[in-house]
């Protein structure tokens, strides 16, 4: 079983950290104008609908994420 670098996990989770805002950023102007009135009045489906948006994107991005970096991209090889 190969060990990650501190090098590699510091780079991987100041990647994830950048991605993830990023992420954030886009789905609350795509996402939420939809959910307006939902906020508004804070009805519990509806929060719990905007929740399984940011968590079903964070699911993928990490899992992506994940699966890029074990797959030792070039750049992050120890020379």
């Amino acid at each position: 079983m190969k060990k990650d670098t501190r090098r590699r996990t510091v780079l991987e989770v100041a990647f994830d950290v950048l991605l993830g805002c990023s992420i954030a950023t886009a789905l609350n102007y795509t996402i939420l104008p939809h959910y307006i009135e939902t906020i508004q009045s804070g009805e519990f489906w509806g929060m719990l609908s905007i929740s399984f948006w940011y968590v079903a994107a964070s699911f993928i991005r990490k899992y992506c994420l994940r699966r890029w970096f074990v797959s030792k991209p070039r750049i992050f090889r120890k020379v």
